[in-house]
This record gives C-alpha cells, structure tokens and sequence, in this order.
C-alpha cells in the first residue's frame, strides 16, 4: 500500500487509509506532485504547483482545480493526519470520461545525518522517461528501478541513456562538481526539480559557475564530486557511482550547497509561518 497514515482525499472525501486502493494508477494517465511538509510547511508549495499547471499545459489536458483549491486539500491532509513532518503525493488521474483526485502522505527514506556528511552509495540503470519535463507516473520504469536499488543496496540509481549519456535519477536531480563548476544536465533533458531551482539559486549566491550539458558516463572519473537532490531528501551527497569513489569529506563545494539547502528550508519555514502570526 502506498498511502501511510490514518487518513487520505478522494476528491473531497476524508477516508481511511485501510480504504485505500491503487487500481486507478493502472488506468488512464496519472500526474502527480510530490511535496515535503516540514513543520506544518509545505516547502516551496508555489513552485510545485506551477510545475503541476506546467505538466497539464505540455499533455495539453485541463487541470480542474485551482491553486488555492489544492492548497485547502494539503491544509486538510495536514490536519486530519496530525503529520508535522513527512512526504504529501498529490495524483491526478484522467480518464476518458472521468477525472479523480487523490491526495495521502507516502513513506520517504529516512537518511541519517552521517550520509548527509559522508555520502550514499549510488548505481546507474539503463532506461530513461518517456517525457522526462513532464510529472507523469512511469509504472514500468519506477518498478525495475526500485527492484534494482533494493537488491543492491542503493539509495538511487543514475538513469542512462542508449548512448551513454547520463539524464536524471531515478526519482533525483544529478550534480557533479570539477573544482568550484557545477555539471548538470541541461533542464530540456530532465524533470523540473523543484530543489534542483533551489540549487541554482545557491550556486549563484556562493559564486560558483553552473554548466547544464550532456554528460557522458565515461566522464564520471573526472570529477571531484557529485550530489543529488530530491524534494524528500533534499540535497545529498554521492559517495559512490558503481565503483567510482568520491571523497566526500574534503569536498568544500559538496558541503556548502548541502549546507545553504538546509538554511533556504530554515528561511522558507520562518517566512511562512512569520506571514500568519
């Protein structure tokens, strides 16, 4: 079961989890949004939500609820949940004659705080999103990926394409760092990470110069670092890829960024919270 918790929405209806079902993931087309609650905040709740109208916009189909709509349902799913911390999905199932919501908090990997200083171990898989700019449920791909990181122990796996150019994790945003240059992926090529804006904007305020182009897996050796975001996780840094091993620990680059993720997160939270007090 994928919905956690006590409670989940069915358009307008609280139910209990033990109600839950997935059969609608397995007919018509499914868009969905991921977001982090922290401390009764949804982080950078604007931000996924223009990425949800932009989804709608590029399937050309309607979105049938506004923002602020949506925003009562999170509100909703906070409270009847009493959850201060976790992980919301948001789903939006199109059928031929008929539109559903539904809304519920999913598990998210708990990390500790030593893998946010020394790194998580990391794979690379060969497959890619058929619209990669596009927040649509995957169920083929999602599966083999979460088959192959659970039999080998990984926190993610690295997507590759047919000709060995690396695109995006599979639920991640991929970084590699070359002295104080960040190489990523070009944003064309990718999911629109909501973190992966967040990192930018980092970048640019500590001065480090930002390069989005193809990466090649042959390149990997080359670089000093890497790291990888996700809207659970945040910003997390990459001990191994296979068998290529980063140092971590002296990687000051690697630090910051991780380091100015969590203050941006701390900010967000205060300014949220400062505007209803």
């Amino acid at each position: 079961m994928e919905a956690i918790n006590s409670y989940y929405l069915e358009n307008d209806t609280v139910k209990e989890v033990k109600e839950f079902g997935l059969n609608f993931k397995n007919n018509g087309k499914n868009y969905y949004e991921v977001i982090r609650i922290f401390n009764n905040v949804p982080l950078f709740l604007n931000d996924h939500l223009s990425r949800l109208i932009n989804t709608f916009k590029l399937e050309n189909a309607a979105l049938w609820l506004d923002s602020d709509e949506i925003k009562k349902k999170i509100s909703l799913l906070i409270e009847v949940n009493k959850i201060e911390n976790g992980i919301i999905k948001l789903v939006f199932n199109v059928k031929e004659n008929e539109k559903n919501f539904y809304g519920y908090f999913i598990e998210r990997n708990h990390l500790e705080d030593k893998e946010y200083v020394y790194g998580v171990n990391t794979g690379l898989f060969y497959g890619k999103r058929i619209k990669p700019n596009s927040k649509i449920v995957d169920s083929s791909l999602r599966a083999e990926t979460n088959r192959v990181i659970a039999e080998r122990n990984l926190l993610e796996v690295i997507l590759v394409n047919e000709d060995n150019t690396i695109t995006e994790g599979s639920r991640s945003n991929m970084y590699f760092v070359k002295g104080e240059k960040i190489v990523t992926v070009a944003i064309d090529k990718v999911l629109p990470g909501i973190t992966r804006s967040k990192i930018l904007e980092i970048c640019t305020g500590l001065q480090y110069q930002v390069e989005e182009r193809t990466i090649n897996v042959d390149e990997l050796r080359d670089f000093d670092g890497a790291f990888m975001s996700t809207t659970p996780l945040g910003v997390v840094p990459i001990r191994k890829i296979e068998e290529i091993e980063y140092n971590v620990d002296d990687n000051n680059v690697v630090k910051s960024i991780v380091q100015g993720y969590m203050q941006m997160v701390k900010e967000y939270e205060k300014s949220v919270k400062t505007k209803f007090q």
